[in-house]
């Protein structure tokens, strides 16, 4: 058993609440599997609650506007897989993202149309 430093733990922290696996964190840190699964039962986390995360987490960075291309790069995964997860576990559409972000730039557009003043 190894004895994680303070900077170690802060780091596999950020990572979980990104919902990112214990074998990624692990590999990335240079660590062992067991010392991330020990940190995060200590967190309360199951392997679960990390996966639903993860499907957050994915969901506010496509809201975003981040693509699902840019999502899969960081998580190592195909844009595919991305959209596939999303809609297996949570029936969640890109169609969804798609029209809330068209109706926010459009919200946006029109406050900025409507908010124009000038300075004589």
């Amino acid at each position: 058993m190894s004895t994680l430093t303070r900077t170690q733990k802060k780091k596999i922290a950020d990572a979980l609440l990104r919902g990112i696996k214990d074998p990624v964190i692990a590999k990335v840190l240079e660590i062992s599997v067991e010392d991330v699964a020990r940190e995060r039962k200590s967190k309360g986390l199951s392997c679960k609650q990390v996966t639903e995360t993860r499907y957050e987490y994915w969901k506010k960075l496509l809201y975003a506007g981040r693509s699902l291309k840019e999502i899969g790069e960081l998580y190592g995964v195909s844009p595919y897989s991305v959209k596939l997860m999303l809609w297996k576990k949570e029936r969640f559409s890109m169609m969804d993202v798609r029209k809330k972000i068209s109706a926010e730039r459009a919200n946006s557009s029109r406050q900025a149309r409507t908010s124009a003043s000038f300075n004589w």
